[in-house]
C-alpha cells in the first residue's frame, strides 16, 4: 500500500509475528496503562479504518487522497497514506506528503503562543493596547476595544472580532502583503462586546501571533519552528508557503466548483500550516504526554492546562472553545471521557484531529478535497468512539446523557408556557425561530415545529439540547444560549419590535448581493429595509 511507514529495526521481528499484513502499525511500549488496547484490538481498528477509507476513495468523485494516524501516549501506533496527491492521480500519498491544515493550524499556533506565555514574552490578561498602541478596531459600543480585549480573549474567540479580514481572506485570498492583511483588521467592526460570548473568528489568533512578532522582533513562523516544530522533530511542518510551493511531495487542494483552487492562504497563524501525517502524529503524542517529548518538558502542565480550559464559560457549560482547541466529552451514563479536537477546511483541503487525554489515544485524518460525503470528522469520530468502547466497556450516549442529569432539577410544571420569547435569534452558523404553536413552545426546523419541554422559567429542552433565554432589565428577551456548549443566538427580530428610523441613506445599500469565493458565485443575498 502507498505510504507505509518504516519500523525500528528492533521491532521488526515481533511485529511480523503479530501482524504479517500490517507492517505500518507500530508496536506499543511494554509498559501499558490499565486502559491500553491490545495488539489484536489495534489491528482490528486499523483494518476497519482502512476498509472505510478505501471504500470512500472508490465512491468519492472529488477526493484524490488521504492520510491517517492513530496515536497513543506511548507512541505512534499507525500512520498511512491512501490515494493520490492530486486529481491527476499519478503520484501516491505517503506518510510524508504535505497537506494543508487550515484552521487546525490554530492548535499549533496557540501551542507556540503558550510557550511565549511560559517565557514571559506575552501576558494573556493585559489589554492588547499594551502591545499595539497605534492599532484601532471599529466599534459601535462605548468602550474602547483595545483597552478591553486581551490575548486570552483573542485566543478563545471572545474578543468580538468578526471572522475575516477585508484584505486577504477565505473568499479572496489575494493580498499585497502580510502587513496589509493585518492592518486591514483595524477596518473591521466588533460583532459584540468583548467577553459577551464566544464566536469563531480567524482574526483573534492572527492578531495574537502578530503581537508576538512585535514583542520578539522576529517572524512568528520562525518562533514556532524554534519552540515547537524543531523540538518535536516536525521537519515536515511549516508556515512557509514558499517552501511548500517548491516541495515535490505535497498534496494539491481540490474543490468541485473551483477548477484551480488558490494556493496562497493569507491567514498565516490561523490557517496556513502544511504538515505531514507523520509530523502530526508526533504533535498529538506530545499533547497526550502533557507537553513533553522524550522526557523533555516543552510546555509545563499548568500552562498547557490554561490552553485546555474554557476561559469564560457560561453557567453550567461543559463543552466549547478553549484556546486553539475545542473541548467536549463522551458521556457514558454518568461517566464522562474528555476529548480535545480541532478541524480545518478550505483551499481544497480538510482535516480533523482529536485526542482523549485521560485514555491516552488520539487520531487524525487529512485529505485533499473540500467535498466529501462521509468526511474526515466521521472517520476520526468512529475510530475514537470504538476506542472508548474497547477501553471502558461503554458506548457514548451523547449530550442527552448530560441533559437527563441536568433536567432532574426541573423547577416548573411541564405545562408551563413562557411569554415574550417568540422571535428570530441569529447565530454564527444558523438562526432559530422560537414560537408558540397549539399551546406549546418550541422552534421551527425548516417546515416542521419542534416542541420544547420547560425546565425553568427561561430554560427549555429538546431531546438532546438545552436552550437558556437571557432577558434585559425590562424583562425583554435579548439572546438564547446553550449551557452545554456555550453556543449563543442573539434576538434579531421580535413580534412586537418597534419600527426603526428608516434612514434614507440606507437605500443605497439595498439590493441583491453575490457572495463569491475565488471568483466563483456561491450564494445570493438580498438586503432590504423592513419596518424601518
Amino acid at each position: 500500500m502507498a505510504g507505509m511507514t518504516t519500523l525500528p529495526a528492533k521491532s521488526i521481528v515481533a511485529c511480523i509475528l503479530l501482524f504479517s499484513a500490517c507492517q505500518n502499525i507500530y508496536p506499543q511500549a511494554a509498559e501499558k496503562s490499565p486502559n491500553a488496547l491490545t495488539q489484536v484490538q489495534i489491528q482490528g481498528l486499523v483494518q476497519k479504518s482502512r476498509e472505510k477509507i478505501q471504500a470512500m476513495l472508490k465512491r468519492e468523485i472529488y477526493l484524490p487522497g488521504m492520510a491517517v494516524a492513530l496515536v497513543s501516549a506511548d507512541g505512534v501506533l499507525w500512520t498511512e497514506g491512501f490515494g493520490y496527491r492530486d486529481k491527476t492521480r499519478r503520484e501516491k500519498v505517503d506518510t510524508n506528503t504535505l497537506f494543508g491544515l487550515l484552521s487546525a493550524s490554530k492548535t499549533l499556533t496557540v501551542t507556540a503562543l503558550m510557550v511565549a506565555v511560559q517565557e514571559g514574552l506575552i501576558d494573556l490578561d493585559v489589554p492588547i493596547r499594551t502591545y499595539l498602541p497605534d492599532f484601532h478596531i471599529q466599534t459601535r459600543f462605548a468602550d474602547d476595544p483595545m483597552a478591553k480585549i486581551t490575548i486570552r480573549n483573542l485566543l478563545s474567540m471572545t474578543s468580538g472580532l468578526t471572522h475575516d479580514a477585508p484584505v486577504g481572506n477565505n473568499a479572496d485570498p489575494y493580498t499585497p502583503s502580510y502587513e496589509d492583511h493585518i492592518l486591514s483588521i483595524g477596518r473591521t467592526w466588533l460583532r459584540f462586546r468583548t467577553g459577551e460570548r464566544a464566536e469563531y473568528s480567524n482574526l483573534g489568533i492572527e492578531l495574537a501571533a502578530y503581537i508576538l512578532e512585535k514583542v520578539t522582533h522576529t517572524s512568528f513562523p520562525e518562533y514556532a519552528q524554534k519552540k515547537i516544530f524543531g523540538p518535536l522533530g516536525m521537519a515536515r511542518t511549516t508556515y512557509d508557503l514558499k517552501r511548500v510551493r517548491g516541495e515535490e511531495n505535497r498534496a494539491t487542494g481540490n474543490h468541485r466548483i473551483v477548477e484551480h483552487v488558490p494556493f496562497e492562504n493569507p491567514y498565516v497563524a490561523s490557517g496556513c500550516v502544511y504538515a505531514s501525517i507523520a509530523d502530526m502524529a508526533r504533535f498529538i503524542q506530545f499533547q497526550l504526554q502533557g507537553g513533553t517529548v522524550q522526557g523533555r518538558t516543552i510546555i509545563k502542565k499548568p500552562i498547557l492546562e490554561q490552553m485546555r480550559k474554557i476561559p469564560f464559560p457560561v453557567k453550567d457549560q461543559v463543552a466549547g472553545y478553549c484556546m486553539g482547541l475545542w473541548v467536549g466529552y463522551y458521556h457514558l451514563g454518568g461517566h464522562d471521557v474528555r476529548w480535545f479536537a480541532h478541524g480545518g477546511g478550505g483551499f481544497g483541503f480538510q482535516c480533523q484531529m482529536k485526542w482523549l487525554p485521560e485514555l491516552g489515544y488520539g487520531a487524525m485524518v487529512m485529505s485533499n478535497s473540500q467535498d466529501q460525503y462521509n468526511g474526515n470528522e466521521k472517520l476520526v469520530e468512529d475510530l475514537l468512539q470504538d476506542i472508548v468502547t474497547l477501553t471502558t466497556g461503554k458506548k457514548d450516549l451523547g449530550a442527552s446523557d448530560w441533559l437527563s442529569r441536568y433536567v432532574q432539577s426541573r423547577s416548573v410544571d411541564s405545562a408551563y408556557l413562557p411569554t415574550g420569547l417568540d422571535g428570530r435569534y441569529n447565530g454564527t452558523n444558523e438562526d432559530f425561530w422560537f414560537l408558540v404553536k397549539d399551546g406549546q413552545f418550541g422552534y421551527a426546523s425548516g417546515p416542521l415545529f419542534v416542541p420544547l419541554s420547560p425546565v425553568s422559567p427561561d430554560e427549555f429542552a429538546s431531546d438532546h439540547y438545552l436552550f437558556r433565554f437571557v432577558r434585559d432589565a425590562e424583562g425583554r428577551a435579548m439572546s438564547v444560549v446553550g449551557p452545554y456548549d456555550g453556543m449563543a443566538w442573539v434576538m434579531g427580530s421580535r413580534k412586537d419590535e418597534a419600527a426603526g428610523p428608516g434612514k434614507q441613506e440606507w437605500k443605497k445599500y439595498t439590493g441583491t448581493y453575490i457572495r463569491k469565493r475565488y471568483g466563483v458565485c456561491q450564494k445570493f443575498y438580498i438586503v432590504a429595509i423592513e419596518n424601518g
